[in-house]
């Protein structure tokens, strides 16, 4: 299937009128999708293009901010004539870099006089379900079009600050502001926003739902704490009639036990037993008895501090303050993936495993799995959410690729 969505604007200068067309070039149903500050390629194996006609009165040039953290997916930027052959570009002009998460690069390619065509092409490559990280556009800008161009007001919600600025910026959060702005407002202290918001919203009261509970590490004592934040960004108010406050720490208690395989220490720290013993988690290490080998594997049932090789963050490809915030809470006998700060945000665990080993007794056998892992979980959501289970395998013979 292919089809083509077009946007088209027009811009006046003393001595004509110039128009350029702007669309959306989609194989399969897929396409770049708006949103909002950016735009958004696809998450899939179509191959989908943006493409941007314009003519140019004088040699110029195009520059382009973007995001482009997957190998998995084909990047390319390419120039085409008015007979549609394809400019002579360099590699480095047409293949564009990689980005490390979060980060923005530019962009930017020399134009010559007459009609170009652009092209923002991405194909993805997926190997076992994974789902890729798209490719994220902002801030085209195109030097050499008409000598006279008209200067238009930043939306609301945005601002530009001095003369001579080449784009407007999202207002931050708990501010606003109106079309043409220079400026952004605070809002009031009982009224809350979030970045590019035109207008301040009343803080609701606060709830149960806004805040989590942590436990503190395992003190010398052997003790833990339960202790309260709020999710942050924090937007409730708990000065209203209503509103729930934050409740106090609770009571010095006595520590869950170590994981199964791993031994208490004087200082209440948790480690593996060594070689050939094993553990229940309550009780000190012992050797296995002869004639037996132990059963290696991980076995989290208790979840007071995180695992050492685990990691816990939060990914937005196009909000890079996610980075700051925790993915997922440790919670006692659980653990629980965290609020996030806006609807696109992943919420991601890692669990990194070194290898795998079949007990001796096994080795010899053909057709047996070398692993195998099972997790009980559900999902409770207020909006929509879903949760991916993946595996990426890396070894002497494999590149990073994904196991499902």
């Amino acid at each position: 299937q292919h089809t083509h969505i077009y946007y088209t604007f027009s811009y006046t200068h003393t001595h004509s009128q110039s128009s350029c067309i702007l669309f959306l070039s989609v194989y399969c149903s897929s396409s770049w999708t708006p949103q909002g500050v950016y735009l958004e390629s696809s998450r899939d194996e179509c191959t989908v293009s943006l493409v941007y006609a314009v003519h140019l009165e004088q040699q110029g040039s195009v520059s382009f901010s973007y995001q482009y953290p997957d190998n998995n997916i084909f990047f390319e930027f390419y120039v085409q004539n008015e007979q549609c052959q394809e400019m002579a570009q360099t590699d480095d002009q047409k293949w564009i870099k990689l980005t490390t998460n979060g980060e923005w690069d530019t962009h930017t390619v020399n134009l010559k006089s007459g009609t170009n065509i652009l092209y923002w092409r991405t194909t993805g490559i997926l190997v076992g379900g994974k789902m890729v990280k798209p490719v994220l556009l902002r801030n085209i800008q195109i030097e050499g079009v008409a000598y006279t161009s008209e200067c238009f007001p930043c939306r609301p919600g945005w601002f530009s600050s001095s003369p001579g600025s080449s784009s407007c910026q999202p207002c931050p959060r708990n501010t606003s502001s109106n079309k043409g702005a220079a400026s952004c407002t605070p809002c009031p202290d009982t009224q809350y926003s979030h970045e590019g918001w035109s207008q301040c919203k009343e803080r609701p009261p606060c709830s149960e739902k806004d805040y989590f509970q942590i436990h503190t590490a395992c003190d010398s004592e052997g003790k833990t704490q339960v202790m309260y934040r709020w999710v942050e960004p924090r937007i409730c108010e708990e000065n209203v009639t209503g509103a729930v406050a934050l409740p106090p720490t609770g009571e010095r208690e006595a520590c869950p036990p170590c994981n199964p395989g791993y031994y208490n220490t004087n200082d209440s720290t948790c480690f593996p037993c060594p070689p050939g013993t094993h553990s229940d988690g309550t009780s000190v290490c012992e050797e296995c008895p002869a004639g037996t080998e132990p059963v290696l594997g991980y076995e989290y049932k208790w979840w007071n501090v995180l695992p050492s090789n685990m990691k816990t963050s939060c990914f937005n490809v196009g909000n890079s303050k996610c980075d700051d915030m925790n993915g997922w809470e440790v919670a006692g006998d659980h653990i629980r993936s965290g609020a996030g700060g806006s609807d696109n945000d992943y919420l991601i665990l890692n669990l990194h495993v070194p290898g795998f080993k079949l007990p001796t007794s096994l080795a010899g056998m053909t057709g047996t799995e070398f692993g195998r892992i099972t997790f009980v979980f559900e999902t409770i959501c207020s909006a929509d959410c879903e949760l991916y289970f993946m595996m990426v395998c890396v070894g002497p013979f494999t590149s990073a690729r994904v196991c499902v």
